[in-house]
């Protein structure tokens, strides 16, 4: 019994360890800008859009950016090792967030991060309706493109994701004292 113990729990680690992965997106390079560090930079935005006193945006190209910021900060401070110090209730209230956000865009949770992030950076970088339609076109939007859309332009309420990105702010000295 005990021998098969090890190759269990070894198989159970590696798929916990793949499955978290999925829930990591990267950003482009020139996302932020040249030069600037992407954690610094998205921690700020979020911050501003979701602990602000400012509503959220309504046009669907900044709001798009907004949610892909926060679905990429959630993947790094969630699983990179620099943030290992982050409260596992800041983490947990960060996850809530996700879930939240991708309710509001019909995104499934099981959703890998990285298609959802390439999608939103999609939507984000045009103003031009048929283009945006067009980066909602993945079936991983499941209210269909148009009304991902409308959604996008007039976003409810999410109180956990901003809950979580000011807690998230709050927790970490490296991000909230850089500002």
């Amino acid at each position: 019994m005990r021998r098969l113990t090890a190759p269990v729990l070894a198989c159970l680690l590696l798929a916990a360890c793949a499955g978290a992965r999925d829930n990591v997106a990267t950003l482009p390079p020139s996302f932020f800008g040249v030069g600037v560090y992407q954690d610094d930079a998205a921690m700020y935005e979020a911050r501003l859009a979701f602990g602000g006193n400012q509503p959220f945006p309504t046009d669907a190209a900044k709001a798009a950016r907004v949610l892909a910021v926060y679905e990429f900060m959630t993947g790094e401070l969630t699983s990179n090792g620099t943030y290992s110090d982050l409260s596992g209730i800041v983490q947990a209230q960060l996850q809530q967030g996700r879930k939240e956000i991708r309710a509001a865009l019909g995104v499934p949770d099981e959703t890998p991060a990285q298609p959802l992030v390439d999608a939103l950076v999609a939507v984000s970088q045009t103003n031009d309706p048929s283009l945006q339609r067009a980066a909602l076109g993945s079936p991983i939007f499941t209210m269909g493109a148009d009304a991902t859309l409308a959604r996008l332009r007039a976003m409810p309420p999410l109180p956990r994701a901003s809950r979580a990105i000011v807690e998230a702010g709050r927790a970490d000295n490296r991000l909230s004292t850089r500002f």
